[in-house]
């Protein structure tokens, strides 16, 4: 089986020109992944010593990098929720941007990778979005965080339905 960084190289040339990434950001790019699958699981384990009444035990490191590698693998260098592009700009060309423009939108324009299950880290799934989005979502599952957004649109007059083909219930 090949390692992590082999794994990494390989999804690098696959995928960056969906991530509008030069060939000069590899390193960042290995290396920003790497660091994103440990620091998920540290701030798991974090979660879990404050919250003992969850019950929860933490998915092994190679279970966080598989699902962190998976939500990279199938992104399509949109964010999972709105469909924005994601922007890769501020995660590995930082020299590039402005300072003002860090201190408004480095926060809500991150790439973050949220729990698709919340904290059920018994089912761990990650897709890719921006930080305003997972900022929003929360620690909800999808179908909360999208019967939530469902409240607020129908609150401000909008109509919503499920795409064609789909029930609500999906």
């Amino acid at each position: 089986m090949a390692t992590y960084r082999k794994r990494i190289e390989d999804l690098f040339k696959e995928k960056k020109h969906i991530f509008s990434l030069k060939d000069t950001q590899k390193e960042s790019f290995i290396d920003w992944v790497l660091q994103r699958h440990t620091r998920l699981r540290a701030r798991d384990k974090k979660w879990i010593t404050k919250h003992p009444e969850a019950k929860q035990s933490l998915p092994e490191a190679k279970e966080y990098f598989e699902a962190v590698f998976d939500a990279l693998k199938n992104s399509n260098g949109k964010d999972f929720y709105t469909g924005s592009p994601l922007n890769w700009l501020i995660s590995f060309n930082q020299d590039n941007v402005k300072e003002e423009d860090c201190k408004t939108n480095v926060r809500q324009e991150r790439i973050t990778f949220d729990h698709v299950n919340g904290r059920v880290l018994a089912k761990l799934k990650f897709v890719m979005c921006a930080g305003k989005t997972n900022d929003a979502k929360n620690d909800l599952i999808q179908k909360e965080f999208l019967d939530l957004c469902e409240s607020v649109l129908k609150h401000h007059g909008y109509t919503v339905s499920a795409p064609s083909g789909l029930s609500s219930e999906e």
